[in-house]
């Protein structure tokens, strides 16, 4: 009951933050995030799960369905208030019909229909976030590069809903071959695979580094073994995140420049770099935009962890069933 000004006080009906529930998975390159939010968005469960490689196999879909399915079943909850599954994947996916481009192609059926059957849930599979700004670029850093663009405060998809392959943009006049097949994409550069392959090269070249025995150990360095480096003044690895932030802050530029956001979001492995990432990146934007542009827009990293896959994943997903 609340209070009013005369008569009888109403009562006033709703649903409680345990009546329904949503799920959110991020599938990325080398790791799946799974977490469970309520009616209110809190985060009720939630898991990362590193012992993960992304391959187009059947083996590979198979180990995807199992680790939700199990993740579901831990949680406790009753299935039938569990009303949708988000799900983020790397790769070119049309989140109209939950096809992928990129993994899982040889069956006729999409994933989104191969992950209904399997978990008998619905299930939008699709690459962005979203928040409460009304105009904003949200940068993804990882070991890929990409962006989900917020017009008037709605994700932007595009036609077919690949929009934000910034990443695949022909930025480099170099002769490294991308993951999309083609030569000199912003990712060749500037992803934390090509930080990692850089660092290997160096290596390779005499260049002393902390990360010296891990390489001779395991011939393997992932990017954020370089981010902690570099936190522990590691010379060749603040080199190589700084030279990063750079061309990214430039390619940024080109994006304030066409958009004027309110705000610019860094997340992703390398927003964890901190100043070692932001300081060059802001320098860069501030040279190679327009100064009125560059004054209209914030810069910050997020404040979220490596949940915001998973967690936007699962809000997109509970604002689609709400409104229908």
């Amino acid at each position: 009951k609340i209070e009013t000004s005369g008569g009888r006080r109403p009562n006033i009906f709703g649903l409680t933050h345990s009546a329904i529930y949503f799920a959110g998975l991020e599938v990325s390159r080398d790791q799946i995030v799974m977490v469970i939010t309520d009616l209110h968005n809190n985060i009720i469960q939630l898991e990362h799960e590193q012992d993960f490689i992304l391959d187009d196999t059947e083996e590979c879909l198979d180990k995807i369905g199992s680790s939700i399915d199990r993740f579901i079943n831990d949680s406790k909850i009753d299935r039938s208030k569990l009303l949708g599954i988000g799900i983020c994947i790397a790769g070119r996916v049309n989140p109209k019909t939950g096809r992928s481009y990129k993994y899982f192609t040889s069956r006729e059926e999409s994933l989104s229909e191969i992950m209904e059957k399997r978990l008998r849930c619905y299930g939008e599979y699709t690459k962005g976030c979203t928040g409460s700004e009304k105009n904003i670029v949200y940068l993804n850093l990882a070991r890929g590069v990409a962006i989900g663009v917020i017009i008037d405060g709605n994700l932007y998809y595009g036609k077919s809903g690949f929009a934000g392959e910034f990443g695949h943009t022909p930025y480099f006049d170099n002769e490294i071959i991308c993951d999309c097949g083609k030569k000199g994409c912003l990712e060749t550069e500037v992803s934390g695979i090509a930080i990692e392959n850089k660092m290997i090269q160096q290596i390779k070249n005499g260049r002393t580094t902390i990360l010296m025995d891990k390489y001779q150990k395991q011939h393997k360095i992932h990017i954020n073994d370089i981010i902690q480096a570099a936190k522990n003044d590691d010379t060749l690895s603040i080199e190589l995140i700084e030279e990063a932030g750079e061309k990214i802050g430039k390619s940024i530029a080109f994006l304030i420049n066409i958009f004027n956001p309110e705000q610019v979001i860094i997340g992703g492995n390398l927003a964890n770099a901190g100043d070692y990432l932001m300081l060059p990146l802001k320098s860069a934007v501030n040279k190679y935009s327009l100064r009125l542009v560059y004054n209209d827009t914030l810069f910050r990293t997020t404040n979220l962890d490596d949940n915001i896959g998973s967690l936007g994943a699962a809000m997109l997903i509970r604002n689609k069933v709400i409104s229908l």
